[in-house]
């Protein structure tokens, strides 16, 4: 299921201890991913087709996010920096 896989990938990203990552994905796991990131456990099938179907992307955009790690906080988690930014064409 693509969910497991997304948060399985999260997961891995989260647990390594770079700095940075690069991700190459295609726009229909990318968009799961996202859903995973915005609603972990409680993502259904309805809420990430209307996510597939409202997110749009074009080939080559950059999407940058980052993984806070403050449980303290209602702040931890990720945070979304850009979505399939162009500027770079």
């Amino acid at each position: 299921e693509h969910r497991e896989r997304a948060k399985q990938a999260l997961a891995y990203l989260v647990a390594e201890s770079a700095d940075n990552a690069l991700v190459i994905t295609h726009a229909g796991f990318l968009k799961m991913l996202f859903a995973v990131m915005m609603f972990g456990d409680k993502l259904t099938y309805a809420m990430f087709l209307d996510i597939f179907n409202t997110l749009k992307t074009k080939n080559t955009g950059v999407t940058m996010v980052e993984y806070v790690d403050d449980a303290d906080t209602f702040h931890g988690g990720w945070n979304i920096h850009a979505w399939n930014d162009h500027s770079h064409i």
